[in-house]
């Protein structure tokens, strides 16, 4: 019986087959395994950051959370040097992967989640290829970084905007920009805020260009004043002290920045001064947004409305909202914890004088299927994303997201014929915008995800 079997020659030709696919197939493994190591230690790296902002704004065990990134520690504390070695969790950080960058690792404030250090985390396989997290105070609301490919605004010397992609932000950053677009003036109305000034700068060429001398305007109640001759780097704002004493005054971006923004006062000269009120003022509202009371009295919430949804269409955004009077301590729920809606009626009694009143508004959805929603605006934590409103002032010109109502439909009851607020001197309209905050503003930067109406009762009567 005749038996085949391998010749060398086919013995040879196997060998060499092997070989040739094992020289293609290891180095294509080698690839993969660094590419998986790279995403899992991104993913690692971006659910730990995330964790840490989310304990941060619960405040859980009454502390600030971070996250230090090369050896994937998750912390208690404000730094992972000073760190409870005690309650670590730990994210397994593969060791084929380096860290570098301008930041290791971020801590967040505790209750607004604001990051320690903004900047650049750079991971780099063995390969040598990147991924870039970018980390912001502006957090996007699916995440709390973004991923190389991105586009993200930075602020360089000029000052000028640039759009860049994030993967070039290391060389951006080595030349003095900043992240974040460059901060733009803006008043109630962003529209008339741009335009101002832009009317500002072409005021300020137009002298530099004739070599008319610079002087400072500043005039008194509402009859506006010249923007001629403006300083370089100065425009005009609508100064408001509180009252309906209005005055046109010439700030600096600076000024503007530190104190006038917040402070209610508006882009461009005064238009109007009507009658100044009488009434006793109950509150101030101080430079970073908190109410500060000026009698014991007691604060009226009435909600009306909360507009927002997930997405054009999508399914709505429960909000809820907490007050403090003791400078974003001991926070307590209004309307009993419910979601908020239009009618609803709260009252916190008992408030002193000199109490240093805040909201926190939080907008939070999660369905299976869908991505998680969860983020926080409080009124004084200097982020832009609530405005407050007094008597007098004018409505932001926002255009609505979607087929939600416009401001002025919402809070007609409450508007002049020139779309200024009528409610009374001890009353104050809280607007909350829980998106991320744009200049230019976004389709939907809208300012009705929570609009509230406070009455501080009591003290000094009218």
């Amino acid at each position: 019986m005749e038996r085949r079997a391998f010749t060398l020659v086919e013995l040879l030709l196997v060998i060499g087959l092997l070989g040739v696919a094992s020289s293609v197939s290891v180095p294509l493994y080698r690839t993969y395994q660094a590419r998986n190591d790279l995403n899992t230690a991104t993913e690692q790296t971006i659910q730990g950051l995330a964790r840490a902002k989310l304990l941060s704004q619960s405040a859980e065990r009454d502390s600030s959370w971070g996250f230090f990134v090369p050896a994937g520690i998750l912390y208690k504390g404000e730094s992972y040097k000073a760190r409870d070695v005690v309650v670590d969790e730990v994210y397994p950080m593969p060791s084929t992967v380096t860290v570098s960058g301008s930041i290791l690792e971020v801590a967040y404030s505790k209750l607004d989640g604001r990051p320690s250090a903004t900047g650049s985390i750079i991971l780099t396989a063995v390969d040598g290829e990147q991924r870039t997290i970018i980390i912001t105070v502006a957090v996007e609301t699916e995440g709390v970084a973004t991923n190389a490919g991105d586009t993200i605004a930075v602020c360089c010397p000029g000052p000028e905007t640039k759009t860049i992609v994030d993967s070039a932000w290391p060389s951006y950053e080595s030349q003095g920009c900043t992240l974040g677009a460059c901060p733009i003036p803006s008043s109630s109305s962003a529209s008339s805020a741009v335009s101002s000034a832009q009317a500002s700068s072409a005021a300020v060429s137009s002298q530099a260009s004739s070599g008319t001398s610079a002087s400072s305007v500043s005039s008194g109640g509402g009859g506006g004043g010249s923007s001629s001759s403006l300083p370089p780097g100065y425009f005009l704002i609508c100064h408001k002290p509180g009252t309906y004493a209005e005055q046109t005054m010439t700030v600096n971006q600076s000024a503007w920045n530190n104190g006038h923004r917040k402070h209610g006062d508006t882009i461009g000269a005064c238009v109007s001064t009507p009658p100044v009120d009488t009434c006793p003022v109950r509150f101030l509202i101080q430079e970073d947004g908190t109410v500060l009371t000026t009698a014991s009295l007691s604060v009226v919430a009435r909600a009306l409305a909360s507009e927002i949804t997930y997405g054009t269409g999508g399914p709505s955004i429960n909000v809820t909202v907490t007050f403090t009077k003791k400078k974003n301590k001991s926070w307590s729920s209004l309307f009993d914890g419910d979601p908020i809606e239009a009618g609803m009626t709260d009252t916190v009694s008992n408030v002193g004088v000199s109490s240093q009143v805040a909201l926190k508004i939080r907008g939070y959805f999660k369905k299976s299927g869908w991505l998680t929603f969860d983020e926080t605006a409080v009124t004084n934590d200097g982020s832009d994303h609530t405005l407050l409103l007094r008597r007098g002032d004018p409505l932001p010109q926002y255009l609505p997201y979607g087929e939600q109502a416009l401001l002025e439909e919402i809070l007609g009851d409450y508007l002049d014929a020139n779309g200024r607020l009528t409610i009374a001197p001890h009353m104050l309209v809280v607007l909350a915008e829980l998106s991320t905050i744009t200049y230019p503003p976004s389709s939907s930067q809208d300012f009705q995800d929570a609009v509230l109406l406070l009455e501080f009762n009591g003290g000094p009567s009218c």
